[in-house]
């Protein structure tokens, strides 16, 4: 058995029938799509997918960012022991 990680559930024929209106009536929140009730995949709306990427965004700047701090730190350190 999977787990479903939503609050809301949907049935994929509900889905189907009027997925604009399935989305409306989330009013922004995630919501799973269930097939022989089981998670089928996941919808979310758009203000909930720029919420998303903004943190895969930030999260592959963060890495950016302390990989330049670690070789800044490690040149530093070379300069001293010349």
């Amino acid at each position: 058995m999977k787990a479903i990680l939503t609050d809301m559930t949907i049935s994929i024929s509900e889905f189907k029938a009027n997925p604009n209106k399935a989305v409306q009536d989330a009013d922004g929140l995630p919501f799973c799509v269930l097939t022989n009730n089981a998670p089928a995949f996941y919808v979310v709306g758009p203000e909930m997918w720029q919420k998303i990427d903004d943190i895969i965004q930030d999260r592959a700047l963060l890495e950016v960012a302390q990989k330049r701090s670690r070789e800044w730190q490690a040149q530093r350190a070379n300069k001293k022991t010349i």
